[in-house]
């Protein structure tokens, strides 16, 4: 089985900062929902709802998530535009 989605986040963010997962501040569940971003690409063989895209920011990085389920995530981390989490 894969990795959760908000692992997957945690993971990269942090590895971008050159910090472990832990230190990261405020906590990724403090800015998103973490159960709902799970459950949206659920467990192995999801696929009947076809490819996912999820994008958001968190500590200054615009985050996007893709994939058809948990087996086949791809996590995109790239310097956020500084506006928060407001989408145009």
């Amino acid at each position: 089985m894969g990795t959760a989605p908000s692992h997957l986040v945690v993971d990269a963010v942090a590895g971008e900062e050159g910090v472990s997962p832990t230190d990261l501040s405020p906590p990724l569940s403090d800015v998103i929902d973490i159960e709902a971003l799970d459950a949206l690409f659920g467990v192995p063989g999801k696929e009947e709802y076809g490819p996912m895209e999820v994008a958001f920011e968190y500590q200054g990085y615009q985050i996007i998530i893709a994939g058809s389920d948990v087996s086949d995530l791809t996590v995109h981390v790239a310097p956020g535009d500084g506006g928060g989490s407001e989408q145009p």
